[in-house]
């Protein structure tokens, strides 16, 4: 399953409510929850009325342009927020209700404002009201991450618009080159793990296999990429009593590193025959594809002895796609992705 935006999450939390929901704004409020890189608040400029006035266009506009060029994000009409003026580098946060008045034409009007608010139009934005017992009530307008960038603000000075920290700022040209790349090649995640294989007799060695899956978060298939891994050689349980050995069809070979210990790199690729029946094949959009593990020929086993910690590191490339690279940690008790 892919991984879902705080957005989403946010309003699934707000559907358990029901005809509460009010009461998760309020909440908000009492709590004085800070805004982020997901979660904007705005004061309608006069909540009495159910029309839209420029700064509210502004405000729309601004936020869809942000939100779709970042990571997707929440927007919540009806909440004063404000920085402590003792703390000008906080962020805002809510201080008070402001609720809306006529809250059915408001949000009808939210509606339409949508489609116009941008150029192009982002897909999928939706408005949700959230009705308080005395007919007055709030508005959130759930913003996806843009597939199809930019977005330019149309009602807010013409300009492309990105979401950092707690606020929106106007997009520089290298910006705007990022979010279009952004959309043409996969989002692809690495999620590492482990499985114990055997505890030695004293308890001070296990023999563990590490898991490796590659997810794909869309928008465009992973069909050619490169990973490497690189271990110390005394990590390797490839030697050691009871491990299987490393599957035939694995690249490895010896390196040599500055602190003068030998190392392993363990190499995989796009397209790579795993074994003679099996051959990695493209990962489309919201698909995984396991490298290591119990359910796939490939296998890395290192083993973990008391007072013993070791990194591995790790490079992956794909085509059109930025290079990631990270390490992992591993010791007695612990596996930790960085």
């Amino acid at each position: 399953m892919a991984n879902r935006s705080f957005a989403e999450l946010f309003i699934e939390r707000l559907e358990t409510f029901g005809s509460n929901g009010w009461k998760l704004i309020d909440e908000l409020v009492s709590e004085q929850q800070a805004e982020d890189l997901y979660l904007d608040f705005v004061e309608k400029t006069d909540p009495t009325t159910a029309a839209l006035s420029i700064d509210d266009k502004r405000n729309l506009s601004k936020a869809i342009s942000g939100f779709a060029h970042s990571d997707g994000g929440v927007l919540i009409w009806g909440i004063r927020a404000r920085r402590d003026v003792q703390n000008a580098e906080f962020p805002d946060v809510a201080r008070e209700s402001k609720p809306i008045q006529n809250l059915d034409a408001f949000c009808t009007n939210l509606n339409a404002a949508v489609r116009s608010a941008t150029t192009s139009p982002v897909d999928g934005v939706l408005n949700y009201k959230i009705p308080r017992p005395d007919g007055s009530g709030y508005v959130v307008t759930y913003i996806p991450v843009g597939l199809y960038p930019p977005y330019r603000a149309d009602n807010c000075n013409n300009n492309f618009y990105k979401r950092a920290g707690s606020s929106f700022y106007p997009m520089e040209p290298y910006d705007v080159r990022d979010v279009i790349l952004r959309g043409q090649y996969p989002k692809i995640t690495l999620e590492f793990g482990w499985t114990l294989c055997r505890v030695h007799r004293s308890g001070q060695s296990h023999l563990n296999e590490l898991k490796l899956t590659l997810h794909n978060a869309g928008p465009k298939v992973l069909d050619r990429w490169k990973l490497v891994i690189e271990y110390p050689e005394t990590l390797s349980g490839r030697k050691s009593e009871g491990a299987r050995p490393w599957s035939p069809y694995t690249v490895f070979s010896l390196l040599a590193h500055a602190d003068g210990s030998s190392w392993e790199k363990l190499e995989m690729h796009s397209h790579h025959q795993v074994n003679p029946g099996l051959t990695f094949h493209p990962i489309l959009p919201e698909d995984s594809l396991t490298l290591l593990g119990p359910e796939v020929a490939s296998s890395l086993y290192y083993e973990v002895v008391d007072n013993f910690t070791r990194q591995m590191h790790w490079r992956f490339y794909a085509e059109n796609a930025p290079a990631q690279r990270g390490k992992i940690t591993i010791g007695p008790g612990s596996f930790q992705k960085y």
